[in-house]
């Protein structure tokens, strides 16, 4: 299964169940994904965001280059490598491996935020 956002907009993919999940964003959208993956695979280049802390993957691989935040989480193996100057959270219990000119802008670990209830209020 594949979802990706080129330019500016929001695509929003919720209760998603994949044996293998790609992301892409590439420019100043942004993505909101929620559910379960066995594998993800992120590739993500601009200043845009990835919202998924509701999202658990069992593996990972994150490609990062993005000004913007990157938030997901893994239960398993996770290699990020990331160029951006942007924030890239692996919440859940990742094994991480970390990579690229940023790493230290690279948080493993932890438990997401709760997500917001929807009131009607568009976000």
């Amino acid at each position: 299964m594949e979802f990706s956002v080129e330019g500016s907009g929001t695509l929003h993919a919720m209760r998603v169940n994949a044996d293998a999940l790609s992301l892409a964003l590439l420019g100043s959208g942004r993505l909101e994904v929620s559910g379960t993956a066995r594998t993800l695979a992120g590739n993500f280049q601009g200043s845009g965001d990835l919202a998924a802390p509701g999202l658990i993957a069992h593996g990972a691989t994150i490609a990062s280059t993005t000004s913007g935040t990157v938030t997901v989480t893994v239960n398993g193996a996770a290699t990020v490598t990331n160029g951006g100057v942007g924030n890239v959270r692996i919440f859940g219990r990742p094994v991480c491996t970390i990579n690229g000119s940023a790493a230290d802008q690279v948080h493993c670990g932890g438990n997401a935020p709760p997500e917001p209830l929807n009131q009607g209020k568009p976000h």
